[in-house]
């Protein structure tokens, strides 16, 4: 596969299936991730892993940008959402871009998403990796003869992968055509003395000028991040989410939605629908009875279903 040059090559730089993976039928397709890296303006290597498109498609393809959760890696989520279980390559560009270890306490994978205590020890502008990001993934289409649907670009993540994307979307509503997070939120507090200045409410009315369609997958016994907001009681963190409800009526309300949200019964749970917004965008809530803190086996078909049916108007 043609790839990008990304500097000096290292362990990581070489195509790998996933950790777990089952070997492959011979002349079956298997789901390699391949790694990148690239030097940011704050003078930081950083690193992320991507699933190339089907080579078949000569369509233009979405780009699709899937956060790990606080704690966590790359390689962690591709697998929580089932990437290694396709059996096809997806007419997609996927990247999982990789969080900053905290030193210290020997936090892995922490992501700057705006009140995240740990994510201000570090100080990193996840914001601007992700800019400059984009530039390097287009730099790889060239070379490796995709076409990227600059109307399609599209980001989720868990937990706090999840509210990574959040942000994203606050703040690059151009770049991004929908989201969808899985036990997550908007934004909150980092309610300490010693951090009095990390507040940040991710707020779309400030930090966005476009519409960006939100899907968002919550179990209601979720301790990680609760439904109801405020802090999980087990994390020294000293963090305090917003309510899951009043995240999506700030979006709707942004994306000029209907008030009132449409509400239906699936197989997984109840959905809230509040549609008739600008561009076309809808806000989904799914709020999943009997689940904690964790990514359902079901996530992956919704979310790229969500994304399928919400490019940018």
């Amino acid at each position: 596969m043609t790839t990008l040059p990304v500097g000096s090559p290292t362990p990581t730089d070489t195509p790998v299936p996933f950790d777990g993976a089952a070997p492959a039928a011979s002349g079956a397709w298997t789901p390699t991730l391949e790694a990148g890296r690239l030097t940011v303006a704050d003078g930081s290597e950083r690193r992320y892993l991507f699933l190339a498109p089907d080579p078949a498609v000569t369509d233009p393809v979405p780009l699709i940008l899937v956060f790990h959760g606080g704690g966590g890696n790359s390689t962690i989520i591709a697998n929580q959402l089932g990437f290694d279980e396709l059996t096809a390559p997806l007419p997609a560009l996927v990247v999982f871009p990789q969080g900053t270890d905290l030193p210290g306490p020997e936090v892995e994978g922490v992501w700057n998403f705006g009140h995240s205590y740990l994510g201000g020890q570090v100080g990193a502008d996840d914001v601007g990796f992700i800019d400059e990001l984009l530039i390097e993934l287009a730099g790889r289409a060239a070379t490796a003869g995709w076409r990227i649907d600059q109307s399609r670009t599209y980001a989720c993540g868990f937990s706090a992968g999840g509210m990574m994307s959040y942000r994203l979307a606050a703040e690059r509503s151009r770049e991004l055509a929908a989201i969808a997070v899985i036990c997550s939120s908007i934004g909150g507090v980092a309610d300490t003395v010693d951090a009095p200045d990390l507040v940040h409410l991710n707020d779309p009315a400030i930090h966005g000028d476009r519409p960006v369609s939100i899907l968002h997958l919550h179990g209601l016994l979720d301790d990680g991040v609760p439904f109801h907001g405020g802090r999980d009681p087990s994390d020294a963190n000293p963090r305090s989410d917003v309510p899951t409800m009043d995240a999506m009526e700030l979006w709707a309300s942004h994306n000029g939605c209907r008030p009132v949200p449409r509400i239906e019964s699936t197989q997984h749970g109840t959905l809230r629908t509040w549609s008739g917004g600008d561009g076309g965008s809808e806000v989904q809530l799914l709020l999943m009875p009997g689940r904690g803190h964790g990514v359902p086996d079901f996530a992956l078909d919704r979310i790229l279903t969500f994304f399928e049916d919400h490019p940018a108007r």
